[in-house]
């Protein structure tokens, strides 16, 4: 997935010295390809930008929880750190619709996916829980980058996760 992230960017000419897709294990607490260890070889004089886009309706809520402290501790040690993330909300997702397509995609990834908000304020209480000072789910067809995006379907159910966090 970093390959074509990358190669993507590089191909919109958006790949700089400033913008890099980096590939680590978000799951490893430590060791050399963890969130940590990438987090180290960062100018920590700079902002930085943390996107996890697809992966957390595949984790449990309680290593989604382990992951967004984990990114929260470490966008906190820059002068200004943001996590970018996509995801749904169980009232938004609960259709026959959805359901089945759900369903379709459980036995193609052969895992569960899990919806981990309620509603946008819990959203908001479950990420400033774990560390970060303010948080904030956008729908698609409220930003002009997605708004395209929320006119077909299901994309009006895609939510944009946007988490600040502070340094301390």
């Amino acid at each position: 997935m970093a390959q074509l992230k990358s190669d993507m960017l590089r191909s919109a000419d958006l790949l700089t010295d400033r913008h890099r897709v980096l590939e680590l294990d978000a799951l490893a607490e430590d060791g050399p390809d963890s969130l940590a260890a990438v987090i180290n070889t960062l100018d920590h004089n700079q902002g930085v930008a943390i996107i996890t886009e697809g992966l957390m309706s595949y984790l449990d809520p309680a290593v989604a929880t382990a992951l967004w402290q984990r990114i929260a501790t470490q966008l906190k040690r820059f002068p200004q750190g943001v996590y970018i993330s996509d995801g749904y909300v169980q009232s938004e997702v609960r259709g026959l619709s959805s359901r089945i397509i759900k369903t379709i995609l459980q036995r193609f990834v052969s895992g569960r996916l899990h919806t981990h908000y309620d509603s946008p304020a819990d959203a908001q209480q479950k990420l400033t829980a774990q560390g970060f000072s303010r948080a904030q789910l956008h729908a698609a067809k409220d930003l002009p980058a997605t708004r395209e995006l929320a006119l077909h379907a299901g994309g009006n159910r895609v939510r944009v996760v946007e988490a600040w966090s502070q340094p301390r």
